[in-house]
Order: structure tokens, then sequence, then C-alpha cells
């Protein structure tokens, strides 16, 4: 019976993949392997309509600038592996995937959409400004639950890609490649980069910003807040990972593909041996209610911005103190 449900979603993805024009996550071949950065010009056109993509080995001279934070869309490529994910559970990440370097920017959406960040609500005052006030079907579209609830792992080959409609249904259709937003484990192995700490930067001693600002790690000044000013930082703005990954501690709290569960053990895939798991119960029959954000945000105290840190977020309430970076499936 199970094999069958699974089966029919299956079928039902490649149903939905086909009638938006992608029927697997790699129709966009490129004539570059794939190598350590994905880079997405999003303001051009290559021959075939999608946005052109190169390939680099390492960071260029001089490092990032200001155009791959705003007209570029730049990717790592993460390896598979296993880790204790929350700090407690063997998972294993069974194939590679790219994530976004920095979180999804104002400009960024602009140029994907042709729309301004002001139609969301949102004053942007840096090019280089993350975006927030999105809510999560507006980013990831409705089907993404459908197509997830029954399917334990989201590396199988047939799954669907979100509606055309949604930010990452259109960055989907314009690259040729299947976008998402991570899984709650991609999110924690991507900010872990191999370490066991409570930072990926090590372990912060203390539960004050002014330690955390210090480390160079995130920053956070109640009394701005209470000003009703929101100091969200520009991307960049602090120390990467061992991976070359931004502003995963604090900020803004970061967007995840799975339903919301207080059981750990659901959201671990059933705990020990685990496989890419994504937590999709299903607990609501008209649709999830919540979905998980991670790494805290500015408002966050810096024990809840840890890399086992996690939120439950209502799926249809845009915050001003969550956004969301994206996930490229890898073509092996």
């Amino acid at each position: 019976m199970v094999c069958q449900v699974v089966r029919r979603i299956f079928q039902i993805s490649a149903t939905l993949a086909m009638a938006v024009g992608l029927g697997g996550c790699c129709l966009h071949q490129t004539s570059h392997a794939e190598k350590t950065y994905c880079v997405i010009d999003l303001t051009g056109k290559s021959n075939d309509g999608k946005y052109p993509m190169s390939w680099l080995d390492d960071i260029p001279k001089g490092g990032w600038r200001l155009e791959h934070k705003t007209r570029k869309l730049v990717l790592r490529r993460i390896p598979q592996g296993r880790f204790r994910f929350l700090g407690k559970y063997d998972v294993v990440i069974t194939r590679p995937f790219y994530i976004g370097v920095f979180e999804f920017t104002c400009a960024q959406y602009e140029l994907l959409t042709g729309k301004s960040v002001e139609s969301l609500g949102v004053t942007r005052l840096t090019e280089d400004q993350p975006l927030w006030d999105m809510e999560w079907e507006e980013v990831c579209g409705e089907n993404a639950d459908l197509i997830l609830r029954e399917v334990p792992s989201v590396g199988v080959d047939g799954f669907a890609i979100p509606k055309k409609n949604s930010l990452l249904g259109m960055l989907s259709q314009k690259t040729g490649r299947r976008f998402l937003l991570p899984t709650e484990a991609q999110w924690e192995y991507a900010c872990r980069a191999g370490v066991d700490t409570a930072f990926n930067i090590g372990n912060v001693g203390g539960d004050d910003w002014e330690t955390m600002r210090l480390c160079g790690c995130s920053r956070f000044d109640p009394n701005l807040i209470f000003k009703n000013f929101r100091p969200i930082m520009h991307v960049g703005a602090y120390r990467p990972n061992h991976w070359g990954l931004y502003d995963m501690h604090g900020n803004l709290a970061e967007m995840c593909l799975d339903e919301f569960s207080n059981d750990e053990m659901l959201s671990a895939g059933l705990g020990k041996g685990a496989a890419d798991p994504c937590f999709n119960g299903g607990s609501n029959p008209q649709g999830r209610g919540a979905y998980v954000t991670k790494g805290g945000s500015l408002r966050s105290k810096p024990s809840e911005c840890t890399t086992t840190s996690r939120e439950e977020r209502i799926i249809d309430g845009p915050e001003w103190f969550v956004g969301f970076r994206v996930v490229m499936e890898a073509c092996d």
C-alpha cells in the first residue's frame, strides 16, 4: 500500500513537472561540469531563454562583490555526508545540493519577478538587503506541501517543482533547474559545515548579543526595535562558515521546507540512520498550518540562534524578521 501511494505521488510529480516544462532537476544541461560554486546571472538570457549559469572552483579574486548579491545569485555546492541532526540524531544527506551563499535579497526578488518589494510592504534601504515579509506559499508554492506529504525524501527523482507563480517556481522555470527551500536537515547540515559546536564559528559563551557581535557572528540592539527601527543587516555582513555561507545565525530567521512538529523524532525522520529527512506529516488535512525556521533572528537570544535552534511560524503569516535562502538540486 505504501509503495502504491509513493508511486502515485511520483506520477503526480511527473505530471506537474511536465505541465510547467520541467521533467527533472537538470533539463537545462550545461557544457561545464558542476563545480564548487554556481553563479546565475539574473539580468541576462542564454540562447534557450534561460538565465546564464557559470561555474567556479573557488571564490573570485577579491571576494564576492555587490553584483553577486543583487544582479546574480551565488550557490555553493554542499557534499553528501552524515551528521548529528539537532545534536541528537544520526542523519545522512545522501546527495549533494547547492545552497545560497547569501540570503535571498530584495534586488534579486525585483529582477526575478519584475515587481517592486514595496508591493510586499518592504522598504528597501540598500541593494543587498535581505528579503522578508513573504508567506511560505508565496515562496515555495502550494503544491509542494501536497507532493511532500507522503514522500519520505526530497532527494528522489520525480519530485515536483513548486507552482509556476511562486518565487521558486519562477526561478525553476527561468533556469531549467529545480529550486526549493532547504529542508531543516539540509539547512542545519550546511550551517554546521562539518563542526558540532553550537555556532558554526565555534562555541560562543554567554547569552548576550554583545558577545555575539564581538565574535563577528551577528548583532542585536533591542533599543532600535523598541524605537520601531528594524536593524536588519545587509547580506554578507558577518563571518562565513567553513563552507563560505553567510548570515546563518541571527539577522533573519530562515524558512525551511518542513512542516513544524514539536516531536523531534518525527522531524528527524524517526531518528537513527534517517536519510534525507523532511517532515510533512499531514496533521492538517486542509494543508499545513506552520513551518520550521532555523538560525534565529535579530530579535532572538543567542541561545535561540544556534545550529540546532528551531522555531514554528504560521504558514500564511509573513514576518519582518523571517527570510530564506534557496536550494538547487545537483545533477549528480
